[in-house]
């Protein structure tokens, strides 16, 4: 109904702009003047008010006219288009229910947050094809609630927030897939919610929630207990993260989970008899001449080693084991630039064959570094010292 030259709403496709337009040409019996002002079409203009004129006439004994004839408006849009409901996305773009996108052919100030897609048409832009709103009917979404409540439905998704390295919770309110309300809520805690932190966990590596190194310390020296006999329950990495998707129940954060204390809970899986055990036959370290701590790494299918500086094993005749004295630690010994000189599990035949040889090459590359003639008898420094 509207042309070129519609005052104040140039650029809108909405009904309810072409029902104020059509009130105003009416109020002055649709003079040519006014119609040429408001840029109204004057053949269409007196076609609707004829429909209009008959429409009432057929009305007459029903029930009276509504007071909001805008109100009115939206109803009978929405009874007769109730599949084309669509919502703004950006600019000009909207969504519409049941899915796919439109671009409405007005400017991008007047299009509605909610609306009814009245007249659409493809129009092929370039090689698309893209279908374009020529006409709508802005609607409040309750409305939709009040004529369809049987397409309403509600929705929630646990989802991962990675800025926040928590689970929020999304609760929606959609008609026809289309999200008519959001509400995030990033305290909710519920089984799902844990299933989302528990696979974001897995994700960054089980590794991360506990100390470096001291996940596979604890792994290894149960495996070795196991495999010198002893009575203790398996524990290899799937172990590890099925504990970790345990600790993740009744949580939503990962602080939460670091804060539980995965290590904690792995030893708290042994009786108080294996603790004693796993500390007494597979010690995490042992304690040098010199009072530094000899770290042991236990893994699958090698000998418990450890790796130190040569000067840290000064004053020892053999070499440190564990198991209650039964298996001998492979030993790196290091040099100064933490390269390793020689790898041995029998340190008294080091001192004997090897030691003086290497004390040669050691005292001409390392000239500040003390290098004694008898390493089984020498002092070892002490931690942090220059030797």
């Amino acid at each position: 109904m509207t042309g070129p030259g519609a005052r104040g709403n140039k650029g809108s496709a909405d009904l309810l702009d072409s029902l104020d337009l059509f009130r105003e040409a009416a109020s002055d019996r649709f003079s040519d003047r006014t119609l040429r002002v408001l840029g109204v079409d004057p053949r269409a203009a007196r076609e609707v008010d004829k429909v209009r004129r008959s429409l009432l006439a057929c009305s007459r004994n029903a029930s009276p006219p509504p007071s909001n004839a805008e109100d009115a408006l939206r109803t009978c849009v929405l009874s007769g288009y109730p599949d084309r409901v669509a919502r703004r996305v950006r600019g000009r773009e909207v969504a519409l229910a049941g899915g796919g996108l439109a671009l409405v052919d007005a400017d991008e100030w007047s299009v509605p947050e909610f609306l009814v897609a009245v007249d659409a048409e493809e129009r092929r832009e370039g090689k698309t094809r893209r279908l374009m709103v020529r006409s709508l009917c802005a609607i409040d979404p309750a409305c939709l609630l009040d004529a369809f409540p049987d397409r309403i439905e509600e929705t929630e998704e646990h989802r991962w927030n990675a800025g926040r390295q928590c689970v929020e919770t999304v609760e929606r309110l959609t008609y026809r897939g289309l999200t008519l309300d959001e509400t995030r809520n990033p305290r909710s805690v519920s089984p799902e919610a844990s299933q989302v932190l528990a696979d974001e966990a897995i994700a960054q590596g089980v590794h991360t929630f506990a100390p470096e190194g001291e996940l596979d310390s604890l792994l290894g020296r149960v495996a070795f207990l196991r495999d010198l006999g002893h009575d203790l329950p398996a524990m290899d990495l799937a172990f590890a993260q099925a504990k970790l998707r345990e600790l993740c129940e009744g949580k939503r954060c990962l602080r939460d989970l670091h804060d539980a204390g995965l290590l904690h809970a792995l030893r708290a899986c042994l009786s108080q008899g294996q603790v004693q055990r796993l500390d007494r036959f597979s010690p995490p370290s042992v304690r040098l001449p010199g009072g530094r701590e000899l770290r042991i790494h236990y893994e699958p299918g090698k000998p418990p080693w450890g790796a130190s500086r040569l000067q840290d094993f000064f004053g020892l005749v053999d070499g440190p084991r564990v198991a209650e004295g039964r298996v001998a630690v492979t030993l790196h010994l290091l040099a100064p630039n933490q390269r390793a000189v020689q790898v041995t599990r029998d340190l008294a035949g080091f001192w004997a064959q090897h030691y003086p040889k290497l004390r040669t090459q050691l005292c001409r590359r390392y000239p500040k570094h003390a290098w004694p003639e008898d390493g089984r008898a020498a002092r070892p420094p002490a931690p942090g010292k220059l030797r």
